[in-house]
């Protein structure tokens, strides 16, 4: 890029069948181009498999309540306690001075609520759900498994057809 001037458009090319990026600076008024080829490496994509566990809550919100909810959890402590009990997910979280207690059933907010299992129990680190906020503006919902002191799975599908998704490890107690 040092090797353009204010005079220079640039024009950038990737040549995926001869793994080549090419740079062109064509001069405004003289129309004099030059050309740098970089030459890429070709990568392969590889699919990483995921866990194969069975979860035995599944949920779906909106992704503005799930980021407002994160948010909020942030404030109050460094852990949540995700719970399920007859048919409503319970969010709780505590610390000396403060305390967040959410309880979410279908239609209020979760667009979805199903489960496999009478109750489940899990404790997640709040600093690791809050990175998993970052696609919550190309997604509209979010999709949410967990189960007793498993991980929690969080998929976000994007409008284009892929997803996110993310695992978070419970934190369990000795």
């Amino acid at each position: 890029m040092r090797r353009g001037t204010r005079n220079d458009a640039a024009v950038f090319e990737l040549l995926e069948d001869k793994n080549i990026f090419r740079i062109v600076f064509r001069n405004k008024k003289t129309g004099v181009e030059r050309t740098f080829e970089i030459e890429t490496k070709p990568r392969a994509q590889e699919k990483v498999p995921e866990p194969e566990l069975e979860l035995g809550v599944t949920l779906r919100m909106l992704t503005d309540d799930y980021k407002n909810i994160i948010r909020d959890l942030k404030i109050v402590g460094e852990d949540a306690t995700f719970t399920y009990k007859d048919g409503k997910l319970l969010i709780h979280s505590m610390t000396q001075q403060k305390e967040y207690r959410g309880e979410f059933e279908q239609d209020n907010p979760l667009l979805y609520i199903s489960a496999t299992v009478d109750s489940a129990r899990a404790k997640y680190s709040v600093g690791l759900l809050e990175s998993t906020l970052k696609p919550t503006q190309a997604s509209k919902t979010v999709t949410i498994s967990f189960d007793t002191d498993k991980p929690i799975k969080i998929v976000f599908e994007l409008p284009e057809g892929g997803s996110i998704v993310y695992w978070i490890v419970p934190r369990i107690e000795a």
